[in-house]
């Protein structure tokens, strides 16, 4: 089955006309998003899943100032952005492999179950003024001059793995009369 996603959207925009030269604008958008991933796709198992969150704050505030033969754009922003993949579990994870099969040293998965690995937290948050300035009262002629200033903070961490990783090969553990994952003895732990 699919997994699990979950989307709020919003949206917002209120306009002022303070005149019959000035305008004035705020818009708002907001979207929250949660979804599970890596779990029902091959060997990984519901507990070993990604827990995924991804929330967006924009703001703009505009105010646009005209006269007979030019127009003033003026844009206020502020942006707050986060994405923030989690395990569903926080605890080991366990790994467990086929080394007789394809690679001898990460051997081929089989089942993994316990705590996941991903773990990162990045965002932005910032604002920025921006006034762009346009003439057209020359015949055939338009000049546009403009700036724009941003700051945005960027964060960005990611441990992988987050959880420790234990690495178990499955027939070596069976073959030495462990059948038990408490009894597994891992061959490698990340």
């Amino acid at each position: 089955g699919a997994a699990p996603f979950d989307q709020k959207m919003y949206f917002g925009k209120m306009t002022w006309q303070a005149g019959d030269d000035h305008l004035v604008e705020l818009t708002a958008k907001r979207r929250d998003e949660e979804e599970l991933t890596s779990i029902g796709d091959g060997p990984n198992t519901p507990s070993y899943g990604t827990s995924k969150t991804n929330n967006s704050t924009r703001l703009d505030l505009r105010w646009q100032w005209s006269g007979q033969n030019w127009l003033n754009d003026a844009h206020l922003t502020s942006e707050d952005d986060a994405w923030s993949p989690r395990p569903i579990t926080i605890g080991p994870g366990f790994q467990i492999v086929n080394t007789r099969t394809g690679n001898a040293f990460d051997g081929n998965v089989i089942l993994n179950l316990g705590g996941g690995q991903d773990f990162q937290d990045k965002g932005q948050k910032g604002y920025s003024f921006q006034n762009d300035f346009t003439f057209f009262g020359l015949d055939r002629h338009t000049i546009k001059a403009g700036f724009k200033y941003k700051s945005v903070e960027i964060n960005a961490f990611e441990q992988q793995p987050f959880n420790p990783q234990y690495r178990i090969d499955f027939f070596e553990n069976l073959d030495a009369g462990r059948n038990t994952l408490a009894s597994f003895v891992p061959f490698r732990v990340e």
